[in-house]
């Protein structure tokens, strides 16, 4: 027996089959000790081309992220011009 998630259009909180009106998150790796990334930078602008459910401030889903818009670049390049991470 084959269980099927039902599709429906229900918006932003449609949920899944086992838990309506709720979506599961993606389980993140934790990150190392001393180095966390940076993220609630004054300068963030969610990338509107990601899902919604990765808006978490975090600079790497910012859209001027590592782009000559980005105020905080040199946080993310080496010396050697090459991108950290």
């Amino acid at each position: 027996m084959r269980l099927a998630a039902k599709k429906r259009d229900g918006g932003a909180h449609a949920g899944t089959q086992f838990l309506p009106g709720h979506q599961m998150q993606p389980e993140r790796p934790a990150e190392p000790e001393g180095e966390q990334e940076p993220c609630d930078q004054y300068c963030y602008a969610f990338n509107d081309s990601l899902p919604s459910t990765a808006d978490d401030r975090k600079c790497r889903n910012c859209k001027k992220y590592l782009t000559t818009l980005c105020d905080q670049i040199e946080q993310f390049i080496d010396e050697d011009g090459d991108v950290e991470g």
